[in-house]
């Protein structure tokens, strides 16, 4: 699938996105196409030495019964990105990560500049989990908060369970409870089959209904959501950030980040916004730039390391 386009096509559908909605996804389907054509690019210049990659929006990923490990790698540490990169051989189930893009608004400030910076890395804090009782038979509520460690298990220290509250969704009571980091025992990552316990001498059917894994380090750089582009570093090693104006190439060696700047539309577009006819000083300018972030893209091996196994 061959796709091009030009900047002045691009400029004219950023001005419709703040008119009309101004939320990230809409840059969604545009950087998926200009990844593409840098591949289109990629395959006309390497020929028989072009390497395939499978280029994926999975910002939607959330959890169910039937995940597979690839979305469970996604679904990991402070989740998903908004496309991934994915290098696969044909008929070869052995598959690695090239990578992930990470999109932001356009009025977005990325806060982030060229340069090293030391790595950082996330440590998982606590796990909040939802559970859902049917109580529809029950009067006294209040015994739930008494019987809840029989549900989670007999091994649990109550001084590393915190109960953070509870709440009514029809005759199901949902129970959110936080659990200390080192409770290596509590059983998490799917959906689990419904069980019972029993409260005041009824059978009472219950199921954990949600989870999640609270992971955080200090933010040194002051990026804008530092603590998710650590993440996607750490799992899939190589991260394009951008605002669709500004484009950041970041990569995780063993010691340190690499942030490189790939181009930034926002002067020529700030222009381009304010005139209904723009000058050809400012089409030549914004026409350079945009060569350059297609050069960039295109310059970019999702295949060299480092990569993310799966």
């Amino acid at each position: 699938m061959k796709i091009e386009f030009g900047v002045q096509e691009y400029f004219n559908e950023l001005k419709l996105m703040d008119a009309q909605y101004g939320q990230e996804e809409e840059l969604y389907p545009w950087i998926y196409m200009l990844l593409k054509m840098a591949e289109c690019r990629k395959k006309g210049i390497l020929k028989e030495w072009y390497q395939e990659v499978s280029i994926r929006d999975v910002h939607r990923a959330e959890k169910s019964q039937t995940d597979k490990e690839i979305k469970l790698k996604l679904l990991e540490k402070r989740g998903v990105p908004d496309i991934v990169i994915l290098n696969m051989k044909k008929y070869s189930f052995k598959n690695q990560f090239g990578g992930c893009v990470e999109v932001k608004k356009l009025d977005d400030d990325l806060k982030i500049k060229e340069g090293e910076y030391p790595k950082e890395d996330l440590k998982r804090k606590n796990i909040i989990a939802t559970y859902r009782f049917n109580l529809e038979n029950i009067e006294n509520v209040e015994v739930l908060s008494r019987q809840i460690k029989k549900v989670l298990g007999e091994k649990i220290e109550e001084s590393k369970v915190n109960y953070k509250g509870s709440g009514w969704n029809g005759s199901l009571h949902t129970f959110d409870v936080e659990f200390d980091n080192d409770l290596d025992n509590i059983e998490l990552g799917k959906i689990k089959e419904e069980k019972s316990i029993v409260i005041d001498g009824k059978n009472i059917k219950y199921y954990l209904a949600s989870e999640k894994e609270n992971w955080g380090c200090k933010e040194k750089h002051g990026w804008l959501e530092e603590q998710q582009i650590i993440s996607h570093l750490e799992k899939f090693k190589k991260v394009l950030y951008t605002n669709g104006l500004e484009f950041y190439y970041l990569v995780l060696n063993e010691k340190n980040i690499d942030v490189k700047k790939i181009a930034d539309l926002r002067p020529m577009y700030a222009k381009f916004k304010d005139n209904s006819v723009p000058t050809p000083q400012l089409l030549l300018a914004a026409s350079a730039e945009w060569d350059r972030l297609i050069a960039g893209l295109t310059s970019i091996d999702w295949h060299q390391g480092p990569v993310a196994e799966i």
